[in-house]
């Protein structure tokens, strides 16, 4: 679940419907900033630090680009990550073992 809507009206209640979910993926677009001032609220309404753990916000991946496409990019990268259980670093940098084992 991906929440993409950079207002707080509607920010909120998605949150909140969606921690109630077992949801493999929870983003939120947002600065830490904003992010942090999201969490403050829903710490206010009683959720755990469990739940707003689940929320991956800052959303994505950097990598280093900062146009529509890139951030696309790196929201599907941070997601396949943590759906195959993924580190984030360049196949470069892994281990060798996890370079054998990569299709």
């Amino acid at each position: 679940i991906v929440i993409l809507t950079h207002d707080p009206k509607f920010d909120l209640p998605a949150l909140r419907s969606v921690l109630k979910k077992d949801a493999g993926y929870i983003g939120a677009i947002g600065s830490r900033k904003t992010n942090q001032n999201r969490f403050d609220a829903l710490r206010k309404e009683g959720f755990t630090e469990e739940q707003l753990a689940r929320v991956h916000g800052p959303i994505g991946l950097d990598l280093g680009g900062r146009g529509a496409e890139e951030t696309a990019l790196g929201i599907l990268a941070e997601i396949t990550a943590v759906r195959f259980g993924g580190s984030g670093v360049s196949m470069r940098a892994a281990p060798p073992a996890l370079r054998a084992t990569s299709p």
